[in-house]
């Protein structure tokens, strides 16, 4: 019985170890979630202004040939027009990569949460059953273990050491 509670025990802290890594793991996938969503305001942001210089810049561009202004200064609006057209293109490709980067960061998070709890309740399972075998009072050196027996009676349970 001994060696079975130090097995329960190092399995109980190996579960509390994971479950710990796991909640970091969440954390971080969070911070990467918030990263991805100011990325697409920002992006958002950058589409609205490449379709104002645009609209501007077709609009220089009609304006310049109803003038009958040198034929150079209109291709150089609608250059400008194009360019601001390639921006928002590109802003629009940046945010659909976010959006399936926050989906598989959310995919990941619920796969980690199922895992986590999992391992809950194998650890509340060990619970129970350390609480309903003995309580456990004193781990020494030589992994002795001080007992309190339902009789409240307190034994000294014998060790693999004992026997050298």
């Amino acid at each position: 019985m001994v060696m079975e509670n130090i097995i329960n025990i190092n399995e109980y802290n190996d579960l509390i170890n994971e479950s710990n890594i796991i909640k970091n793991e969440i954390e971080e996938i969070d911070k990467d979630i918030i990263s991805s969503n100011n990325g697409i305001k920002v992006a958002g942001k950058n589409i609205n202004g490449a379709l104002i210089a645009a609209g501007a810049s077709i609009a220089t561009c009609i304006v310049t040939l109803a003038l009958k202004t040198p034929i150079l200064v209109s291709f150089i609006s609608g250059g400008m027009a194009a360019v601001s057209f390639n921006w928002a293109l590109t802003a629009t490709s940046y945010i659909n990569i976010e959006k399936k980067r926050i989906l598989e960061c959310n995919n990941k998070k619920m796969s980690l949460i199922d895992k986590q709890v999992e391992l809950k309740k194998r650890i509340l399972s060990i619970e129970k059953n350390r609480e309903n075998n003995f309580n456990l009072t004193e781990i020494s050196k030589n992994t002795a273990f001080n007992v309190k027996t339902k009789a409240g009676v307190k034994v000294k349970k014998r060790s693999i050491n004992d026997n050298k």
